[in-house]
């Protein structure tokens, strides 16, 4: 952001000056020479990547090009209900959002009750297999909803456990709460640090406001994207309007090289390659990252990838 503050600064003397003066901004690098840097409306930069020897181990992405646009995903990609699509990756921040098609419901029949199929969806998402990505518990926030909902989020090791409580009295009494989740129609609770993988399990599987609220859901989802709103406690509404996937925020991190100590030696597993970087540990789990040096911008994980701000300019 400082060598932005120092181009907005230069580029106000050019307007005032009243000589005429020739420049160019430098492009700065953000993958590896001959590698695509796009896929579809999606920027890939390295130490993700496309293709052999395009990315860092771990951080492979496979580009879907038989959609309009294009849709990025984490490799292994396979077409499946699992797969992880891509919908922004993010360098200075380490973080990278995810579309999250893995909403956990129960649905009954508002005229008597019974289940209607598919009954119970457990709301599975597993990046465990990808060890270079923990879900985000800054970001995110786990939310159930619903008029006599009781819903957990549990890793698959069972470790971790973690759950709240929605209820309505009547029809009545859901339609005055639009905005929070407050307990009433529906609920949230924090995420730990470290969370690799993670299912929804229902602590209530009967539901007996299902002649009002039929339908219950929970879901892991980007903090502040929900907003409670009571039509979505009316029939199958919710789940119809986002079965295509809800955002989810992931942090990325080296996590194949040890610690930040490792990241700036001169090894073949370094991460840190720009003379101008500098490493840093991660707060969730283990790993480091790397960052451009102050009077730098650019991508601390390539060769040369960090501009001093003097050369963004050329005169």
């Amino acid at each position: 952001m400082a060598c932005v503050r120092q181009l907005h600064y230069f580029l106000f003397l050019v307007l005032i000056s009243p000589l005429p003066t020739a420049f160019a901004a430098v492009t700065l690098k953000n993958s590896l020479p001959g590698c695509p840097a796009k896929c579809g409306n999606i920027t890939v930069p390295y130490p993700f990547g496309m293709g052999a020897g395009c990315f860092r181990e771990g951080f492979g992405v496979t580009c879907n090009e038989s959609t309009v646009p294009p849709r990025a995903f984490l490799s292994p990609y396979s077409n499946k209900f699992y797969d992880v699509e891509l919908m922004d990756i993010n360098i200075t921040s380490a973080e990278a959002r995810a579309n999250n098609k893995n909403i956990g419901y129960i649905c009954n029949n508002e005229t008597d009750g019974s289940p209607v199929y598919p009954f119970k969806t457990a709301g599975i998402m597993d990046l465990s297999s990808r060890h270079a990505f923990l879900f985000s518990f800054r970001r995110n926030i786990f939310i159930a909803i619903g008029c006599d909902t009781l819903a957990y989020i549990v890793s698959e090791d069972l470790i971790y456990k973690s759950g709240c409580i929605s209820s309505c009295k009547n029809r009545k009494s859901k339609t005055g709460y639009s905005g929070s989740c407050n307990g009433i129609g529906c609920c949230q609770t924090a995420i730990p640090a470290g969370i690799s993988e993670y299912r929804v399990y229902w602590g209530n599987q009967s539901n007996l406001a299902w002649w009002f609220n039929p339908c219950k859901y929970a879901m892991l989802v980007e903090g502040g994207w929900y907003k409670f709103h009571f039509r979505d406690l009316n029939g199958s509404g919710f789940y119809e309007r986002n079965k295509n996937g809800v955002p989810v925020v992931l942090d990325w991190a080296i996590r194949d090289n040890g610690t930040c100590q490792n990241g700036v030696e001169k090894s073949p597993k370094a991460a840190c390659l720009s003379n101008h970087s500098f490493c840093y540990n991660t707060s969730n789990g283990k790993g480091y990252l790397c960052q451009c040096r102050m009077g730098y911008e650019g991508n601390p994980y390539l060769p040369g990838g960090c501009i001093g701000c003097s050369a963004l300019i050329r005169y």
